[in-house]
């Protein structure tokens, strides 16, 4: 099942906020927060928690000077959350409309969604904007149903962090999401290794961490913008 040693530099971390030598990393920035980069590649957006209404027109000087880049992979994080910063909830839901707007604009194929507690109005604002590509549904914690209402609309990609998977190694929820459209990522969370968490989908899902490795390795080629 395991092999001796993972291919450390192969090993694709689909969502993170920090470097890992040795890794392909792709590094969410939020708009304020981006910085040139140069060896990993990145996504940048506007996350709920920060909503500023200055920051679409930022946002949109920002896409037109990186979104062409070779290490550019996507739009986001973005998205609705009724947890934290709900004061602004609205706010929340003009802001993501037009980050939506913007990923059709300029063609953008990939979008890292951030939802709490929110699917219903996430859902209907992806149907109003008409946008269809991918999303990567970062840290997801939905059931198989909602997944589904979101299958309706785009290519979904339910991405969970290494710590979830290794935790969660006997859950029914993941067996019930087809393989070839799980991602993994650490997000912020560093407490359990990207290696580890391969390793425990690939037990998950009686295949060897040689055939996880490539498998995610292909959704990467189909969902980077360039």
């Amino acid at each position: 099942m395991y092999l001796k040693k993972l291919p450390m530099d192969k090993l694709i971390d689909f969502h993170t906020h920090h470097y890992k030598p040795n890794h392909t990393n792709i590094i969410s920035y939020d708009v304020a927060k981006f910085s040139e980069v140069k060896n990993d590649y990145f996504t940048i957006g506007i996350h709920p928690w920060w909503i500023q209404e200055q920051k679409i027109k930022q946002l949109e000087e920002l896409l037109i000077t990186q979104y062409n880049k070779s290490t550019f992979f996507g739009l986001g994080e973005m998205g609705l959350d009724k947890i934290r910063n709900k004061q602004k909830y609205q706010k929340q839901q003009e802001v993501f409309e037009a980050q939506l707007n913007l990923a059709l604009k300029y063609k953008i194929k990939t979008i890292i969604l951030h939802n709490v507690k929110s699917h219903s109005d996430t859902l209907r604002i992806l149907k109003q904007t008409g946008f269809n590509n991918n999303i990567i549904l970062h840290d997801y914690h939905g059931n198989e149903e909602t997944l589904n209402q979101y299958a309706k609309l785009c290519h979904i990609y339910p991405s969970f962090k290494a710590n979830f998977i290794c935790h969660n190694s006997k859950s029914s929820m993941l067996t019930q999401i087809p393989f070839d459209s799980i991602l993994i990522e650490t997000d912020d969370d560093l407490s359990v290794s990207l290696e580890k968490g391969y390793e425990a989908l690939a037990k998950l899902f009686n295949l060897s961490t040689d055939q996880v490795v490539q498998s995610m390795y292909n959704k990467f080629r189909k969902l980077k913008q360039n």
